[in-house]
């Protein structure tokens, strides 16, 4: 039997109805999604004190000894968060990706990464860049630019798993075609010499154990890129 009119959503209701089913599903797998914001937001906690990094964030018993933050929230529904604010894949598989990523025409796959914690009882937000150092130019900012890779499907006793699920690299600072969201520049490896890559900034960063919320959204465009995107 068809339902009545009066059980149904009378119009602007559906994204709240659609909000609501969205943050039920999410909130039991430590993420939290905001559609009108644009804004994915996934919970974690600092594992690192200092020292270089390969890593942003990754999963328990992988990368921890070189990453700022940990996550129970399996990648592959970070994965899924991130499609529901807008944003596309851009796979790392081309030998020129860092080339590719910067044309206007990858934009919905640029990212942008904050993070927010308790400070003195009260909640504070900023950029990921302040929490890491470029060791090639300690006065240079690490600039707020990451891609969304997606990570990839790999084989395993005949079936296909999410690579980033069994891997446990979820952000990555050094290329890896297996995470889900990648730094969008070559930033070199740490471990090739003392002006590459980067390292966390103990003057910034929350005490390990801290726990916070990395927010991701899509990144703004530039007046340029907007107007290149536009044609």
């Amino acid at each position: 039997m068809m339902a009545s009119a009066a059980c149904l959503p009378v119009r602007g209701e559906e994204t709240d109805l659609a909000q609501d089913t969205i943050q039920k599903f999410f909130a039991s797998r430590g993420l939290q999604v905001d559609l009108k914001k644009r804004e994915v937001k996934v919970d974690a906690s600092v594992c690192l004190k200092d020292g270089i990094l390969e890593y942003v964030l990754c999963s328990p018993d992988s990368y921890e000894h070189e990453s700022i933050f940990v996550t129970r929230s399996k990648p592959r529904y970070l994965h899924l968060a991130l499609t529901m604010v807008g944003l596309r894949e851009c796979p790392f598989n081309n030998p020129y990706f860092f080339l590719i990523a910067k044309s206007p025409k990858l934009l919905r796959s640029r990212v942008e990464i904050d993070v927010e914690f308790k400070v003195d009882d009260r909640v504070g937000r900023s950029s990921l860049s302040n929490l890491l150092v470029n060791r090639a130019d300690k006065d240079a900012e690490a600039p707020n630019d990451w891609i969304f890779l997606g990570s990839t499907m790999i084989e395993e006793k005949g079936k296909k798993v999410y690579a980033a699920d069994r891997d446990g690299a979820v952000v990555s600072i050094v290329p890896n075609a297996g995470a889900v969201v990648q730094f969008g520049k070559e930033a070199g490896n740490p471990y090739h010499g003392e002006d590459q890559g980067f390292e966390l900034n103990p003057e910034t960063a929350p005490k390990v154990g801290t726990n916070v919320k990395l927010i991701f959204k899509p990144a703004i465009a530039s007046p340029a890129q907007g107007a290149l995107k536009k044609k």
